[in-house]
């Protein structure tokens, strides 16, 4: 018998205003064996989307740094993942890449209130 484990964690570290340097310790924002990857920061900086596996099948959870709450991003219809969120300038909208149960891959976008 084999078995296979991994992990992807987020992390925040803080960068002095240059980017030169660490402004602080960087800080753990996940933990456990979950492939969490793909992050993308909202203009505003309140909140991270992320594609993650920790609920088994690929999908796009949003993290906000404030109250460090998790909310899955529940999409219409079926598909086999979600991944690749990316926030609209204004941070009202986010795009995801979609696999859709044939194997091509579509675009969906959520729109939030401000």
């Amino acid at each position: 018998m084999s078995e296979r484990r991994e992990s992807l964690n987020l992390t925040l570290l803080p960068l002095v205003a240059d980017g030169s340097g660490r402004a602080g310790p960087e800080e753990l924002l996940n933990s456990g064996e979950e492939l969490d990857r793909y992050p993308s920061f909202s203009p505003d900086g309140r909140r991270i989307a992320f594609a993650s596996n920790r609920l088994g099948d690929q999908e796009v959870w949003i993290l906000n740094l404030a109250t460090r709450q998790r909310e899955r991003l529940r999409l219409p219809q079926a598909d086999r993942g979600t991944n690749f969120p990316f926030w609209s300038p204004d941070g009202r909208q986010l795009a995801v890449s979609r696999v859709q149960p044939d194997g091509s891959a579509s675009l969906f976008d959520r729109c939030f209130a401000a």
